[in-house]
C-alpha cells in the first residue's frame, strides 16, 4: 500500500472511530467499481420506491440481469429495514451470475441502515481481496536472491512472519514457497503499516544469510497465481536490481 494512501486511511479511520465496516467477501473488483459507479447515477427517490414495490422481479426468471442489478443498487440506498431484509433474503439464494453483486448490495445496505438508525456516517471499506473485523486481506510476494528457497531459509522467513504478525494482532492465513518466492496472504490491522512490517521481515531475515531481496510486492486487488508472479518478477528484475542499493528507502510494489 503507498505510504500516502495509508496515512490517508490512518486519519478516516481516527475520524470515524467505530463507524468502520470492512467488506469481508473477497469480490472482483471490477464488480465493486461497477456496483458503485451505479449507485452513484441513482438517486432519484422515484426510483428506489420503484424498486421497493417491484424487488419480486427478483425471482422472475425473465427479468434480465441488469434490470435485477438496478433493483438491488437501488434497494441497497434505501435507509429502511424492509429493504435490508428483501436483500437478505435474496443473497441467501441469489442468480449465479449475480452472486458478488448481492454481496455488495447486502453489506452496502447494512452500512447504511446502520449508519441510519444510529444517526451516524458509516465507512465503507473494500478491496479485492476482502477483510475480516478491522483487518484487511493482503497478498505478499517476497523474493529470495537465489534460485530457489533452502527449508532453512523457509523456517526462517516463517518464523519472523509469525512473529512480527503476532505483535500487531495480524493473522496469517497461507503461505507457499515456490522457486524463489515466498507468496503470504495475511490479515492486516487498518492502524498498522503493512509496509513497514514487511520491511522488518526482510531485515530480520536476511540476518540469517542475506537471502532475501529488499524490494517485495503487495496487493490487496487479487491473489496472484504462480504464472503472474513469475512475469511480474521477469519483468522487473531490472528495477529490483537498480533499487538493491537504496537500503535507505527500500522500495516494494503495489497493485
Amino acid at each position: 500500500m503507498d505510504e500516502n494512501i495509508f496515512n490517508k486511511l490512518q486519519h478516516l479511520i481516527g475520524f470515524a472511530g467505530k463507524n468502520i465496516n470492512v467488506l469481508g467477501e473477497q469480490i472482483n473488483i471490477e464488480i465493486q467499481l461497477e456496483f458503485f459507479e451505479m449507485s452513484k447515477k441513482l438517486n432519484s427517490l422515484e426510483i428506489k420506491e420503484y424498486d421497493l414495490v417491484n424487488s419480486e422481479k427478483l425471482y422472475d426468471n425473465d427479468v434480465d440481469i441488469v434490470t435485477k442489478k438496478l433493483i438491488l443498487t437501488t434497494l441497497a440506498a434505501i435507509e429502511k429495514v424492509e429493504s435490508f431484509r428483501i436483500i437478505e433474503k435474496y443473497n441467501e439464494n441469489p442468480d449465479i451470475e449475480l452472486k458478488d453483486w448481492s454481496l455488495m448490495a447486502y453489506q452496502t445496505s447494512k452500512a447504511q441502515l446502520e449508519g441510519a438508525l444510529l444517526n451516524q456516517n458509516q465507512i465503507f471499506i473494500s478491496t479485492g481481496l476482502g477483510g475480516k473485523a478491522d483487518k484487511l486481506r493482503y497478498f505478499v510476494v517476497v523474493i529470495g536472491k537465489n534460485e530457489q528457497f533452502t527449508l532453512l531459509q523457509q523456517k526462517i522467513i516463517e518464523n519472523e512472519l509469525n512473529f512480527e504478525i503476532s505483535k500487531v494482532n495480524g493473522e496469517v492465513e497461507n503461505i507457499i514457497f515456490d522457486r524463489n518466492f515466498a507468496a503470504i496472504k495475511v490479515l492486516f490491522p487498518l492502524m498498522v503499516s503493512i509496509k513497514q512490517l514487511f520491511k522488518k521481515v526482510i531485515t530480520e531475515s536476511n540476518s540469517f544469510g542475506d537471502f532475501l531481496d529488499n524490494n517485495f510486492l503487495i496487493t490487496n486487488v487479487k491473489e496472484l497465481s504462480t504464472s503472474e508472479i513469475i512475469s511480474f518478477i521477469n519483468t522487473n528484475q531490472q528495477k529490483l536490481n537498480e533499487t538493491e542499493d537504496e537500503t535507505t528507502n527500500p522500495d516494494e510494489f503495489t497493485e
